[in-house]
């Protein structure tokens, strides 16, 4: 496992380095590109290359969708103005064939962290609603077809979601086509002159951008409804971590509640619920900190076992769940998702109830109004079995719903 997570390691630093040094040798041949002297000079550069000059083209394509950051309109305004309309668009079709099955494969193997290089936190959040969507291929079709979407991040997706890869494959080269044959349209008849056709074509353009903007609130309202809305749950476990199970600030019966979890985990997974993992952070210099000077025992220093999560409940973490990393007791980012996404219910498990558990219940309450908020007693606890009851008190008061608290 170590040994995997190393190479992991290793492949996700090459593929930054690789990334910075292929964005920094593209972006002065992109700007280049933006006069008629460029357009020239790059267009006669390809065409010398004979029989080479596809494969060139090609590999552009591939690379700017893997690099989901290096604009996607360069490499379709150079296929354009290179070939036929036909071939050109053979050839962004067949790019984004290849660099989705890429980014398929390199997701299944190295899993979330190399997918969540280009999933940044506010897509990932914005487009959360598909990984619960009971019309997902009707999403990612749509998705792909309108503009002002974020087209190649969105592959970045694939790895994570219930769809096939084929499935993938035929929805987005369908619905990325009108937007292809556009693009390559608007640039043949202006190299052409044939302005009456240019002027067809940059009008489907703003009237298509001018629609979606009109609607756009409409269209992503749609694509996040569902009829089955009340059947969304969602399962937080909170900081069950070594180091308060069997670690620096363990407590007697807190491994009790490992199988437990693991249950509850695999029931949220087999009904395919949403699971996120909170975990506890800190960094060597914790003493220094407010936290640390009112609780001087260093926990769940980042890099060490003690941040690791305990027992089984370790192995019932998958690529989908999410990860939170939070340096004091409740979690922004959770309220962020929670602002986001509507869950019918959400249920927290773990470690400290009169701390962490209570703290980002709280946050849930606040955050998700709607929401039918639980605490699982048996699934958390306390090293003051006092405040454990007192806590359970606090939070029935703020209409958070305890369950098994008497068992």
């Amino acid at each position: 496992m170590k040994r995997k997570l190393k190479i992991n390691t290793i492949i996700i630093a090459l593929f930054i380095i690789a990334s910075i040094i292929i964005t920094i040798y593209f972006f002065p041949i992109i700007k280049k590109f933006q006069t008629e002297e460029g357009i020239t000079k790059f267009r006669n550069y390809i065409s010398d290359k004979g029989v080479l000059s596809y494969l060139i083209v090609l590999g552009i394509q591939i690379i700017q969708i893997v690099i989901a950051f290096i604009p996607g309109q360069f490499i379709e305004m150079a296929a354009a103005t290179i070939y036929s309309p036909i071939v050109a668009l053979v050839i962004l079709e067949l790019g984004l064939v290849i660099a989705t099955i890429i980014i398929y494969y390199l997701g299944k193997w190295i899993g979330k962290p190399f997918i969540e290089l280009f999933l940044n936190g506010e897509n990932e959040t914005k487009f959360s609603f598909i990984f619960k969507s009971k019309k997902m291929k009707i999403v990612f079709f749509v998705l792909f077809f309108i503009p002002g979407t974020p087209k190649d991040v969105l592959i970045y997706f694939l790895p994570l979601v219930n769809i096939s890869l084929l499935e993938f494959l035929l929805l987005s080269t369908l619905a990325r086509l009108p937007g292809y044959l556009l693009d390559i349209y608007m640039v043949e008849s202006f190299l052409k002159a044939d302005y009456v056709i240019f002027i067809i074509v940059i009008g489907i353009i703003v009237i298509s951008g001018i629609l979606f903007y009109i609607y756009k609130d409409r269209i992503m309202n749609y694509l996040r409804s569902d009829k089955k809305r009340s059947n969304m749950k969602l399962l937080v476990v909170v900081d069950y971590q070594k180091d308060f199970v069997d670690g620096a600030l363990g407590f007697k019966d807190a491994n009790l509640l490992d199988e437990r979890i693991a249950r509850k985990i695999d029931l949220y997974h087999q009904n395919n619920d949403d699971v996120i993992f909170t975990f506890d952070t800190h960094y060597e210099n914790y003493l220094q900190t407010e936290e640390g000077k009112n609780l001087p025992v260093k926990h769940c220093i980042k890099g060490t076992v003690g941040h690791e999560l305990f027992g089984i409940t370790k192995s019932k973490m998958t690529k989908k769940d999410r990860i939170i990393e939070k340096e004091i007791f409740g979690s922004k980012e959770l309220g962020k998702i929670l602002e986001k996404k509507f869950y019918n219910e959400i249920e927290f498990v773990g470690l400290v109830s009169n701390i962490c558990v209570i703290s980002n219940a709280v946050i849930a309450r606040t955050f998700s109004k709607e929401s039918v908020i639980i605490v699982d007693a048996l699934c958390t606890d306390s090293f003051d079995k006092e405040l454990n009851e007192k806590c359970f008190d606090v939070m029935e008061g703020l209409q958070i719903k305890v369950i098994n608290r008497n068992k």
